[in-house]
This record gives C-alpha cells, structure tokens and sequence, in this order.
C-alpha cells in the first residue's frame, strides 16, 4: 500500500489501460476496512498519496455501501484540497452507495450551491444536478441552480448538463420547467446565458412538438417570454426559433390569442406593439393580418392606442397588386375616413418628394451618374477606332483592364461584363471592341518581358499591360482550350511571372492548363521569380506553396533543388518561410542522393544565418540521421537560440502537412530533450497569442505519443533516459505517462497467446501431423492476427493499403500484393510449427489455391483470399475453395476462406439475398451462413478488418 501511489504515478494510465480487470477492487476488501479508512483520512495531499486515494476510491466503486465510510467520503467531497478528480469520485461513490434521495447530498448541493463548498470548475455541481433532477429535485427548483460557467472553456459536466441533459427528461416535467424558467426573470434581463437560452429553447420546441392544444394562451405567453431579452428580443437560436415561426404559422388562431393577450399584458409600456410582437419571435403574421389589426384599431377606444393598431393594419398591406390588395385598401380608408386618420394613411401608401428630401438627392445622384455615364461613352466613341489597332493606347486599355477586374464606386455591376457596360453608358458595341482589344492583348508586340516585370516590382512599380495580359489568357482559354498551344515559351513564361506577381482573381484557369501541357515554362517562371525574390529586403514571395500542390509535382521536380541551391546564405525574416516551404517540400520528395550535398554545403558555409542553419539542420536529421545527430547536439549546445530556430521548422513542416517526425527513436529522444527544456506542458486556457514556445511544447507532446507508441527496445530505453533528467522535472508526468504506455504497447506487440495445438506440440515435441492440426493452428494464427491487425499499434493493416509520399494510406493494394502480405505474415506467426506458408501452389488440374500451409510429408491446408469488393466474393467459398482446392487429398476437405475488410460499404457486393454488410463480424456471419454444418466443420471462414483506423 505504501509503494502503491508511486507505482500509479509512474503510470498513470494504468487505469485505463486495464480498465476491465477492475484490479483495485482487491485493495478495498473488508478486511482492509481498517487501512482503506485510514488511508482515505490521511491529512497527506502529495501527488502519489492523490493518486492511491484515487485508486481506492475505484476499488470503493464496485463494493457494496460501507456506512462507516460514508461520512468520510462526504468529507472528502467537501474538501478543497483535494485534487478535483478525487472530490468527483468520492461523490461518485457516495450517489452510488446512498441514493440521490439521502439528505446529506441535498444539503451538499446547497453548500457548493451557495459556495460554502468550493467548486472552481462546477463539476461538482453538473454531477449533483444529474444526479438529482428530477428524482431529488424538483423542477421549480432548478433554474436556481443557472449560473455563468465558472471556466468559460470548459464543456464539463455543468455545461453539458444545461446543454444536453434536460432533452432527456420525461416529457410531463417539462411544462413545469418551462413555468419555473418563465418565473426566474432575472436570468434573462442581463447578457443572456448559452445554457439558458438553449434549455428553454430545446424545452420549449419539444412541448410544441408534442400535443399543444390543451395549453392556455396565458401558460403559452409566459413561455414565449421566457425566450426574450430584455429589450423584447428573441434569445433563441435559429433552428429553435424556426420551430416556433412554423407552428405559429401554422395556428394562425394561437397567433392573433397570443398576439392579443400580449397587447393587454405589455399595454402600459412605451411601444406596446413592438413588446407583443417580440413574443411572437419575428413569426410571419397570418395573411389576414390587417383585417385583424383594422378590428383591433376599430374595438379600441383609446384614440392613440387605435392610431396605432391602423398602422399597423397599413403596414400589413402585401406590396403585391391584386383583387384582396384593393379590398384591404378600400377598408383601410373607410376606418381612416371613419376616425379622421387621412393623414397616417397618406403618410405611409404615399411619398412625396416635398416630403422625402433623400427622395430627391437619389434623384439627383442618379441624374449625374446618368451624365457621367453619358460623357464617358462619348469619350469611348470618339476612341473606338482605337479598340482596334494592333497595340491599343496603354492609357484605354488600363481603363478597360482595370474596371473589367476590379469594382469602383461609380461603377455599377458585378460581372466584368456588367462593369464594362457601366464603363460605356451602356454602348453595347463599345462593350465588344473593349472585349476584343482585351483578347487581342497577348497578341501585342510590346508586351513586358520577364526582366522588366520582375524590375518593376522589385521599384515597387507596375506593368501596365500585365493585368491585360492575364485576361486576355483567360477570355482565349475559355474561348478555344487549345489556345495555349500557339504561344510562344517565351511568351508565355512572361505572362506566367506576370501571373505570380499579381493573379487576376478569378481569371486564372489558364494556368492550370499551362502547368500541366508546359510545366518547364512554369518552372521557368517560378524559378525568374524567385531567384528576384531572394534579393527582396522587405516583401516576402507568397508563391513557394505551389511546391506543394500535388498538380505541381512535374514543376517542383524541374525546378525545386536549383532554387534551395540558389538561396541566399544569410536571408532575412521575409524569405524565411520560403526556404521552410521549399525545404519541407523537397523532404516529401525521393530526393535524399540529391539533397545531402546540398545540405553539407550549407551546413559547412561558415556565413549562413542562425535561422537558416537550423532547418538546413533538421533537413539532415530526416535524411541521414546517424550523421547530423553529433552535429545537431554539438550545434544546440553551443548556440542555445538555434533550438527554438529548429522547432519553428518542425512545427511549420508538421502544419503545412509534412512528416515532423523523425524515425530513429534517438534522435527523436534528442529533440524531446532540446525543446522540452524551457517550454511547459500546460497551455493556457484562455484565449490569446500563441506563442512559439507553446508550439515547440506542442511539438514535444506529439514527440512523446510517437515515441511512447514505438513497441522497440531502443524506444523503451529513450523514455527511461528522459524521464531521469532532472532539466525535464516539468515534463515528468507526461514523460511518466508516455513510459507507462511504451511498456504496454511493447507487451502487446511482443506477446503471443499460446494456443492448444502449441501446448500439445511443447508437452509432445512434436509437429501438426495431420491437415486437422494444421487448420487448427493456422485458424488460431489467423485469429490472433485478426485481433493484431485491428487493434494493435504496429499499423499492420497499412500493409494491405497503397501510400502516397506522406504515407498516407489512399486505396487497398491489389489482390495478389494483399495475398503475399497475408502469407508473410502468416509465416512469421506459424514457423516456430514448422508450418510453410507457400503463395500460389499448384494442385490438380492446373489449379493454384492462393496460400498452401503444409508441414512438407504430412499434408496440407488450401487458403483463399479475397477482397471484399470481389465479384465472387458470396460464391468463392463453395465454386472455388470446395471444389477446388479443398478437394486436393493432401487437405483431405480442409480449406480456410480469407477476407480482406477495408470499409467502404459501397464496394461490398450484395448478397444473395440482397442485404449489404456493414461490419466485418457481420460479413463473416452472412458466409458462414452459406455453408452447411458438414462444411463449417471442414471449412473456416475469417475476415480481416485491415480497414483505416480513426485518430492513426
């Protein structure tokens, strides 16, 4: 018991890890009452005392209710220095052992309630609440239990309580609970709380939802109120709201009650109607709403009040011209003639420009747009001529370019061809002689070349015929696709720089096509560009990502290692993400013979700056790992910013979607000690900057879930060395955790279940002697495999799926490649029998079953392997199996039916009977449905679930 909490807090996963066994239950029989009693007392608040109070506490967990321990648990709850997981399973145990009627939870609820019990997080209180509702707590009693979240981040049990828990009550509490939260107006006049307007939202559609007759206009409102602010405004969210508006809609008789009820109720307030209109939650009015309102405006002997009703009656009135739009009309004059309220009736079906000045100033403003339109078209007409030469004027076509890619304040339209026919006042003709000049454009004689482009940007200038160059691409491309073919390479790489410097948004489809019909031009490009880029002092190229677009793989080949080769050896901060991106991207590549020399040259240069040193660094590491550990430790030794310089590499190449981690458990174990010393575990819950330093801890934690799920020895004894480093203290438990779960995953990779024909061959010295044992140990094999394959974390099942160059898996491997995976690692497994495992072998007839396991003299066992989207995936068993191979008097009927599961559900075939199988189990179940008791005694079918894990 002593050594008990040390043990735990060197793994303290282990709870989970061995979730099932329930092992602390062994701690708390009865006859350790005396010692689990003092052990829980004791006054001791150290992390490995928490850890054994914890452990007791499961153990308490799944034992019957010990009455002399009960006060103490209570106690324990009550006790704020405790660790918060303590407190929560110490209450956990109580609600278990005395039910959530039992006094003492009650007054508990009221003290964490009133803070006379410390609850920082509310979890104490989110488990009381679920615990206690609606058994021990009534549902008037509740809402005074809403308060703000005490950590804004956190989504524990408090919140999910308000948020979730209160859909699952019986549907006869909920008009209760509606009433109570209409009742506690204050939780609704300040900033409104999410878990308020969420519960009442949810509790409020499903009452609706349900038979809402019988309900009284009076309780309805009431309800309705709840679900408004302060100021009459609807809390809820819009998929609650919606749910109102519908069955509002929908009773158009509730409506007008409702609506009338809450003129009555909110009569006395400054604007009555916007109050009752409020309740309504913006629900579309009936469409005899004026007929209504001319009612209410007519019964109404408050002459003010009833002015305003016949407003709204006016303001009812749909704009759609029509036989019930007169009538409503006529009725609207009659009750207006009737009260003398000419005047409200003129205000608002009229509008007078003596009345509305703004009416005139929009007059005007159109009138001198219409002026300028006009003046601008006859600018243009006397300039048509011009659209047509072979180099229009720089100034005409600028204009045409410019207002064809960009929007202006004084130009109406939202497609080019909108705001070229504002440009021209309309002059449908103007508007083709400038499409042309623009599509005639890359045609032109003086077009920028790559030189003076790549000068002016670097001047801070523009050309100004590039941005007419660039649409003139596109309109040909989108005209003829072949349209790139007749351009020159000269031509072209000077549209595609003019391209990289400034992208016509929404224009540039023609660069697709180039870089796949004429990649060496986009090189060309990418590499004129760059090479001026590097000798930028303040603008940052943003054009190196295209590295790692997958349709630029034939550039990024042609061009990518010249360019890293070229870059300069001290660059400043604007060029720093170029190089990372070039770098990380040149990693993804098979490029290793190609790129060590180039690494050494860098690394050897005496004058490359700090920054660029250490990814040139990290570049060695991933590639030759045994050579650029010593430099790499010598170099963080003695230049301690170049750590934080080396981890700003790995986190970038990890969030563009690079590999960030390296393969040798040692220099993995490396870098866990540079960047875990001067960076901490714990991150900040509130919101803020992220800093580089909590992406390097970031960077650490992925490390250690690397590293602690390798199963190697070399592994194991990197955790151990860690976690012994006095500069790592900090890192202690999580450096303790990843040691405990390295140590499980080892056991599991290396442990193989003895199997009965195993035992028997250990007592007899013997082998399989007959097709019968042979089956039984290769099916036991296959089983365990099926249990490795699915669960394990060597990720056996990638070896049945192709990988792209991240090795992600992408689609399952063919047929014959899945087979010989199968067969491998059957081999491995079946040796120590001296069972062969042999691909394609023959049989009579020409016949070759897939997999032959055989002893050599005593026989054998045939195994068929499929993959689930075969076509004769429900007929292979019997047509080729059975008859096939089974048949062969070395099996003597034996054979085994293979499966490969990888998970997409369309793939599958249908069965015979027409259903489609979800699951492996399920699969495995419908064929050996298919098979006779005499063949499943014979014959074993196994499926393989290599399908992708989530989270891997």
């Amino acid at each position: 018991m002593e050594q008990l909490g040390g043990d735990i807090s060197v793994s303290t996963s282990f709870r989970w890890y061995e979730w099932e066994g329930r092992p602390f239950v062994a701690l708390v029989t009865p006859e350790m009452h005396s010692i689990v009693s003092q052990r829980l007392a004791d006054a001791d608040r150290s992390e490995n005392h928490q850890l054994l109070v914890l452990a007791l506490l499961e153990g308490l967990l799944n034992t019957p209710q010990d009455a002399e321990l009960t006060p103490l648990l209570l106690s324990m709850v009550r006790d704020a220095s405790r660790w918060s997981a303590v407190r929560g399973r110490a209450l956990k145990v109580c609600l278990r052992w005395v039910g959530v009627n039992d006094p003492s939870l009650r007054g508990l609820l009221n003290d964490v309630h009133s803070g006379v019990v410390a609850d920082n997080d509310d979890e104490l209180l989110g488990a009381l609440l679920k615990a206690m509702y609606p058994r021990a707590l009534t549902s008037a009693e509740l809402p005074a239990f809403l308060h703000p979240r005490k950590r804004e981040n956190l989504i524990g049990s408090y919140t999910m309580f308000w948020l979730h828990g209160l859909d699952q009550v019986d549907v006869a509490e909920v008009p209760g609970l509606l009433d109570a939260f209409a009742a506690s107006t204050e939780l609704r006049r300040g900033e409104p709380l999410r878990e308020y307007t969420k519960a009442v939202g949810s509790l409020l559609v499903r009452v609706l939802k349900e038979d809402s007759g019988d309900i009284p206009d009076e309780r309805l409102l009431n309800w309705l109120d709840a679900a408004c602010g302060k100021y009459a405004e609807s809390l809820l969210g819009n998929d609650h709201k919606q749910v109102i508006q519908h069955w509002l809609q929908a009773h158009p008789q509730r409506y007008f009650s409702l609506l009338n009820l809450a003129l009555s109720r909110w009569a006395n307030e400054q604007n009555v109607v916007w109050q009752a209109k409020g309740r309504m939650h913006d629900a579309k009015a009936p469409s005899n709403a004026v007929l209504w309102w001319l009612a209410k405006a007519q019964a109404t002997e408050d002459e003010t009040r009833a002015r305003v009703y016949f407003v709204q009656a006016i303001d009812a009135i749909p704009g759609e011209p029509g036989t019930e739009h007169e009538d409503m009309l006529i009725a609207c004059e009659s009750l207006g003639a009737a009260r003398g309220w000419q005047v409200p009736l003129a205000d608002r079906l009229t509008c007078s420009f003596e009345q509305w000045q703004w009416k005139l100033n929009d007059a005007a403003r159109r009138q001198e747009r219409a002026r300028e339109a006009a003046e601008r078209r006859n600018i243009f007409r006397a300039r048509l001529s011009e659209f047509a030469l072979p180099q229009v004027p720089l100034d005409l076509i600028d204009d045409v370019a410019g207002v064809y890619e960009f929007s202006a304040y004084d130009i109406d339209g939202n497609t080019p061809q909108e705001r070229l026919a504002s440009l021209m006042g309309g002059d449908e003709e103007l508007v083709q002689a400038a499409l042309a000049a623009l599509r005639n454009t890359i045609n032109r004689e003086d077009l920028p070349t790559v030189e003076e482009t790549l000068t002016a940007i670097a001047e801070g200038n523009r050309m100004v015929l590039n941005v007419p160059v660039l649409i003139s691409l596109e309109l040909a491309y989108r005209q003829d696709l072949a349209s790139l073919d007749s351009i020159s390479d000269d031509r072209l790489v000077a549209a595609l720089v003019a391209h990289l410097v400034g992208s016509v948004e929404h224009h540039d489809t023609w660069v697709a096509a180039a870089v796949a019909s004429r990649p060496q031009c986009m090189a060309d490009a990418l590499s004129a560009y760059l090479t001026a880029a590097m000798q930028w002092k303040n603008r940052s190229p943003y054009v190196t990502h295209l590295f790692r677009d997958q349709t630029y793989a034939e550039v990024t080949k042609r061009c990518l290692l010249s360019l890293l080769a070229q870059f300069p050896l001290r660059a400043g901060p604007n060029l720093r993400s170029a190089l990372d991106d070039m770098l990380a991207t040149a990693l993804t590549l098979p490029l290793r013979d190609e790129l060590l020399p180039l690494v050494k040259i860098r690394l050897d240069a005496p004058k490359v700056d700090g920054p660029q040193r250490a990814s040139w660094l990290a570049a060695g590491l991933f590639l030759d790992p045994d050579r650029y550990l010593p430099l790499a430790s010598c170099y963080l030794q003695h230049r301690p910013p170049a750590t934080q310089h080396l981890a700003d590499f790995l986190h970038y190449r990890s969030e563009v979607g690079g590999e960030a981690i390296p393969q040798p458990s040692n220099v993995l174990a490396f870098l866990i000690e540079r960047f875990a010393a001067g960076c901490f575990p714990a991150r900040s819950t509130g919101s803020g900057w992220v800093s580089p330093l909590m992406n390097r801890a970031d960077l650490v934690k992925d490390f250690l879930d690397h590293l602690s799920g390798r199963p190697d020895f070399e592994s194991a004894e990197q955790l151990k060395r860690l976690e012994s480093m006095p500069a790592l203290a900090e890192w202690a438990p999580r450096l303790r955790e990843a040691r405990a779960a390295q140590q499980v995953v080892r056991r599991d990779a290396t442990y193989e279940r003895p199997m009965w024909p195993q035992v028997c061959a250990v007592l007899q010295q013997g082998m399989p002697s007959s097709p019968a044992e042979i089956a039984a140990v290769v099916n036991d094999t296959i089983e365990d495999l099926k249990e490795q394959v699915c669960r394990s974390d060597l990720n056996l099942n990638y070896q049945y799926w192709n990988t792209d160059s991240h090795k992600k898996a992408t689609t399952p491997r063919h047929e014959e490649l899945c087979r010989d995976t199968l067969a491998d690692q059957l081999r491995v497994r079946v040796e120590r029998f001296e069972i062969a495992c042999l691909p394609e072998t023959h049989h009579a007839d020409g016949k070759r079953s897939d997999v032959w396991c055989t002893t050599g003299t005593q026989g054998g066992v045939p195994i068929e392997v499929k993959l689930d989207r075969h076509a004769e995936l429900w007929t292979a068993t019997r047509n080729q199996l059975i008859a096939r191979y089974a048949s062969d008097p070395r099996a003597r009927g034996r054979g085994i039916y293979v499966v490969l599961w990888f998970g997409e559900l369309s793939r599958v075939p249908l069965s015979p009977s027409g259903v489609r199988p979800q699951t492996p189990e399920e699969l495995q179940s419908m064929l050996e449905a298919g098979l006779s008791e005499d063949e499943k005694r014979l014959v074993a079918i196994h499926v393989l679930d290599c399908s992708l894990r989530t989270g891997r």
